[in-house]
């Protein structure tokens, strides 16, 4: 999940067809001791308590929130998990 600067993990739990998927929110633990720099790392660990949602591939290559305007949605990189803390803002 990206969010401007920051990134949230989740992981894919199901594919509905080439252009929605579904995806759930990872829990995460972070393993680093550097306090607030850009230099973190994190564990990422599966929970399937946790909230589901689609998102579904636009034609312009990106993938949105299923539901959501292009311009205002949320916007998401599939193929890599993420979490990072951006804490200049």
């Amino acid at each position: 999940e990206l969010m401007w600067t920051d990134r949230n993990p989740y992981t894919i739990v199901g594919i509905i067809n080439d252009k929605t998927l579904l995806v759930q929110k990872d829990d995460y633990e972070r393993t680093d001791n550097h306090g607030m720099s850009d230099s973190q790392s994190y564990k990422y660990i599966q929970n399937p308590n946790n909230h589901t949602l689609m998102i579904t591939l636009r034609k312009d290559g990106s993938w949105v929130t299923k539901g959501h305007k292009l311009k205002g949605g949320t916007r998401w990189l599939v193929g890599k998990r993420m979490k990072y803390h951006d804490f200049s803002f």
